[in-house]
């Protein structure tokens, strides 16, 4: 999905929902709308995946048959068009596997050798296959001039994570191809990179999840031969989806927006077809859905005002300072409330600017107002770099590693909200590894949705 199906350009930078390929549509954390990452060409700086979208296949060929510890029997890990050559009481054998895999759902193996033999093969089961063997090693007898066909039956799923939905197939991800205008920088130049721009209104498009899981179980995948199953879809699927009022602009003209929170259905249905990611250059993958959820208002986030020393060696859990500790009253005495984007985002950056803030820490208090009871909603916070979030005193969300606040699916965090005002204590550090190729933003934003 993330080179052209010759092989002669590629990106640096893919991504499951990117509508637009072109130059300066860099939307990750770093080189933000600077570089041509998202640009198909024939190389980047740096040369790094230019060298290495030439290993992945060998890489891959490499891994396909492994033989045991105990006697070199063939095991057959990674499926595809290929041979192994073995050697068995004396006797030399061949195993010709011949399958469209991922693109077909049958591996055929076929036993050559000098003389009638019995191998014994072991096969990997996938754990997605439909199968109760799924996700062991399994063997099969192979006798000499006859063919064993392993079935690995598979079914059409719907998948999410948070607000994210989109739909696999055993071992393929499915992606809708949205109309695009597609030039060449550089026209009679076969290896010219190339800008992918959709066309308006042509991918703002959601999921209605009851509707989706029923036309899932009873989808027909229509199946056709092609040549090279990488460039023409060997299979397709149609399923329905809901348009939205969201989702329909580039940010800047330039940049893929994630997928909304909250969406909002105009009442038009359509049928969209689904093909393999791989065979795909733009894509939308991961639909929002149309679920109703009220956006509850986040009035404010304040500062305690002080950087504390970080060790990021250490868990942040167990580097605790007084903030912790204090009430909405506390913060609010301070009345150090950082810089507010427009999208909710506070910029600890620019509260401490001219501050040395790698290897330090702080702690900001957001502040929901809801005007009922819910038991129902979701805090949907997005914060860099290493971070945990309390609510009522408890421990709802940590992670240890590297995330970036700004730009980020949000985590997904489900708790009730009470009516009046709510709060999150978020204490976020900056670690000092964190290099310069990583913009300064840093801090948090939190979006929080009632679904009562």
């Amino acid at each position: 999905g993330s080179c052209t199906k010759d092989f002669k350009r590629h990106q640096y930078l893919s991504s499951v929902n990117q509508a637009v390929c072109g130059p300066f549509a860099q939307s990750a954390h770093f080189n933000y709308g600077e570089s041509t990452w998202r640009q198909y060409r024939r190389a980047h700086f740096p040369q790094c995946c230019t060298g290495n979208i030439n290993r992945s296949m060998p890489s891959f060929v490499r891994r396909m048959w492994l033989k045991t510890k105990n006697g070199g029997a063939p095991v057959a890990m990674l499926y595809g068009p290929r041979e192994f050559s073995g050697d068995l009481d004396g006797v030399r054998y061949t195993v010709v596997e011949e399958t469209s895999y991922p693109f077909q759902d049958e591996v055929r193996f076929t036993l050559k050798s000098e003389r009638p033999l019995k191998v014994a093969l072991r096969c990997r089961i996938p754990t997605w296959c439909d199968s109760p063997d799924a996700g062991r090693l399994v063997t099969r007898t192979l006798e000499s001039g006859k063919t064993m066909a392993l079935a690995l039956p598979v079914k059409l799923t719907l998948e999410s994570d948070r607000n994210w939905h989109w739909i696999r197939r055993g071992a393929l991800t499915l992606s809708f191809v949205p109309p695009a205008t597609v030039t060449e920088d550089e026209p009679g130049d076969p290896s010219t990179a190339l800008r992918i721009t959709p066309k308006p209104g042509t991918w703002n498009y959601a999921f209605d999840l009851d509707e989706m899981r029923a036309a899932v179980a009873s989808a027909k995948v229509e199946f056709r031969t092609v040549a090279y199953p990488f460039e023409t879809p060997s299979l397709s699927v149609r399923l329905p989806v809901r348009r939205i009022r969201e989702w329909q602009v580039l940010d800047e003209g330039r940049f893929m927006p994630d997928p909304p929170l909250a969406a909002t259905p105009t009442g038009e249905r359509a049928e969209i077809e689904f093909v393999p990611y791989a065979t795909t250059l733009q894509r939308i993958t991961c639909f929002p859905d149309t679920e109703p959820r009220e956006r509850l208002a986040t009035v404010a986030a304040y500062s305690n005002g002080e950087l504390f020393p970080y060790d990021d060696a250490k868990p942040l859990a167990v580097q605790v300072f007084a903030p912790e500790k204090w009430t909405d009253k506390d913060f609010r005495k301070l009345y150090r409330v950082p810089p507010r984007q427009p999208d909710v985002f506070f910029d600890l950056g620019a509260l401490f600017a001219g501050q040395p803030i790698a290897g330090k820490m702080t702690y900001l208090l957001f502040r929901v107002w809801s005007d009922r009871d819910a038991k129902r909603a979701t805090w949907c916070l997005s914060a860099g770099y290493d971070v945990q979030a309390f609510i009522d005193g408890k421990e709802v969300y940590a992670t240890d590693g590297m995330t970036e606040g700004l730009r980020m699916a949000p985590a997904w965090i489900d708790h009730p909200v009470k009516k009046g005002y709510n709060y999150m204590l978020v204490k976020l550090a900056r670690p000092g590894y964190v290099t310069k190729q990583y913009p300064q933003f840093w801090g948090a934003k939190l979006e929080v949705f009632s679904k009562e």
